[in-house]
């Protein structure tokens, strides 16, 4: 890192880079000295979404496998239809969905050790109905699209809600399961960002 110099990465396999209505950020997840995506993968004409992995000290790949389960829920699901977001929380690496076959829970898991499959821990399985959301599609075919903002040390979470151009944040308490709504007019606040000295393209 730190020079000028474009250099081909190897062994870097072939993916395509989920790009998704549901995705509001499709850029990389740096975390750990790594830069993540969501990603798919097809071996044997088989369809396998994965989390790419660079590292960007060694310039070496890695996969990580996704949660338990998350293949099963979106396996005939199109890409472009996915609702699904990788993200940070707690310094350590979460993804959050939509349980697309039912499109009844909003679902979050968090990687609690970097690279360890068997670390994946949900923390979050509520209802649009607890969250007190519609998950109805939109006159425009749009759905909700949640994301986790922040999760607090007593399980508390901050939601971001997207419909269209229409932006809330929701504070849920899981303990007593309460709910409270914050309307928004703008998304500029929502992401932190990791500003490094390299530039990388996954295509």
């Amino acid at each position: 890192m730190g020079d000028t110099c474009w250099r081909d990465i190897q062994n870097f396999p072939e993916f395509v880079v989920a790009r998704t209505r549901g995705q509001v950020r499709s850029d990389g997840v740096c975390i750990s000295n790594n830069l993540n995506w969501i990603v798919v993968s097809k071996c044997n004409s088989f369809r396998q979404f994965v989390i790419a992995s660079l590292d960007l000290v060694e310039e070496t790949f890695t996969q990580l496998s996704m949660p338990c389960g998350f293949d099963e829920v979106y396996l005939e699901v199109p890409i472009e239809e996915l609702y699904v977001f990788l993200g940070v929380l707690m310094d350590c690496l979460c993804i959050s969905y939509d349980d697309f076959n039912k499109g009844t829970n909003f679902v979050v898991w968090q990687m609690k050790e970097f690279g360890v499959q068997k670390s994946w821990t949900k923390l979050l399985n509520v209802s649009y109905h607890d969250l007190q959301l519609d998950c109805k599609l939109g006159k425009r075919g749009h759905r909700l699209s949640l994301f986790p903002l922040r999760m607090y040390k007593n399980g508390d979470f901050v939601i971001t809600v997207v419909h269209y151009h229409h932006f809330e944040a929701i504070m849920y308490n899981q303990r007593d399961n309460r709910v409270k709504h914050f309307k928004t007019k703008s998304m500029n606040w929502i992401f932190e960002t990791d500003y490094i000295e390299s530039l990388v393209s996954p295509l």
